[in-house]
């Protein structure tokens, strides 16, 4: 191993954090304003309408929005797992930090999860953008319970 670890009773352990990382927090990914986004015509997605919706300014409108858009993903999807990308790319050019408080803030609805994608190594360089830091992890997907 290249570092200090910890563990005991001859376990291999887990590395301790390095220096130059807050709270053991990993390097933040590049951020999603910085990736490119495919190119569309229709910033609504293809078979959607556009949306012609004032820009959120208070966490509890974009809070608002985030489930909007969830809505809309899921009803032209098929499955109920929703990515931060495209949630994102809904929102359009608003703050990420913004953004990342008003997903935290969903998480005191126990109807609401935002967990970390299981197949990281499926991750692209946008999704990993796209994701939120909550609770020590990396959250790159949404599920909203639909009995709400």
């Amino acid at each position: 191993m290249g570092g200090p670890v910890m563990g005991g009773r001859g376990s291999r352990g887990r590395a301790l954090p390095q220096p130059g990382r807050e709270n053991g927090r990993p390097d933040q990914p590049t951020p999603i304003d910085q990736v490119g986004r495919p190119d569309r015509a229709d910033p609504a997605g293809p078979g959607r309408e556009p949306q012609d919706k004032p820009t959120p300014r208070t966490t509890g409108e974009i809070q608002t929005r985030i489930r909007e858009i969830y809505a809309d993903l899921v009803a032209h999807g098929s499955h109920p797992w929703v990515h931060l990308t495209d949630v994102r790319d809904a929102l359009g050019d608003l703050p990420k930090a913004d953004v990342d408080r008003a997903l935290e803030g969903l998480l005191d609805d126990e109807n609401i999860v935002i967990d970390p994608e299981v197949h990281r190594h499926t991750l692209g360089e946008r999704e990993h953008a796209a994701a939120v830091w909550i609770g020590g992890e990396w959250r790159h997907r949404l599920w909203i319970n639909p009995g709400r």
